[in-house]
């Protein structure tokens, strides 16, 4: 991978399906840490509840964008030179 590549993205499948990892093991994150906040607001006090659901949004909408991430990635690997 040269410096103009850095900039440019991935180019061959297999810088693809790097990125495609990547976005995988960071979907799995986002995963985590929704069961775990939704876990904690069960146990939290009232006080906190909607802290807690606030964090328990911004995991929602991490996870919708990341999938979305990947199924471009997943296009774009498509069309992508070996």
């Amino acid at each position: 991978m040269g410096l103009f590549s850095l900039f440019s993205g991935p180019k061959t499948k297999s810088d693809w399906d790097q990125k495609i990892t990547s976005l995988n093991t960071r979907l799995a994150g986002w995963q985590s840490e929704l069961a775990s906040l939704q876990a904690a607001r069960k146990t939290c006090p009232k006080s906190n509840k909607q802290a807690v659901d606030i964090q328990i949004a911004t995991a929602k909408r991490m996870i919708a964008n990341t999938k979305g991430e990947i199924a471009n990635a997943k296009v774009q690997r498509r069309s992508a030179p070996n």
